[in-house]
């Protein structure tokens, strides 16, 4: 079967996600956007304080757990990925 242009250029039609996963995925997209400012506050030197991202992570693991199997599955490299960040923002911190 032959394809045209305009079929390659249209990404490919997925499974619906149910309204809860779209506000996970929204909210990884967050706490991705503020990993990235934390970031360059450490590196620039201020001082800043977790506790509200972890309480945030928690969060966000907890809308996963909610989730369908299969939607939670598919958010779990993600969550990882942001996992993985967060710890690297722990270990970059100054000592108290």
């Amino acid at each position: 079967m032959k394809q045209t242009a305009d079929a390659l250029l249209t990404p490919a039609r997925t499974a619906r996600r149910s309204d809860a996963a779209v506000i996970v995925e929204d909210m990884v997209e967050g706490a991705r956007m503020i990993l990235s400012i934390t970031a360059a506050l450490i590196e620039s030197g201020r001082r800043v304080d977790l506790a509200g991202l972890d309480d945030e992570f928690g969060r966000l693991c907890a809308g996963i757990l909610a989730l369908p199997l299969t939607e939670g599955q598919a958010l779990r490299p993600m969550l990882e990925t942001l996992s993985e960040q967060l710890a690297q923002l722990h270990a970059a911190l100054p000592p108290p």
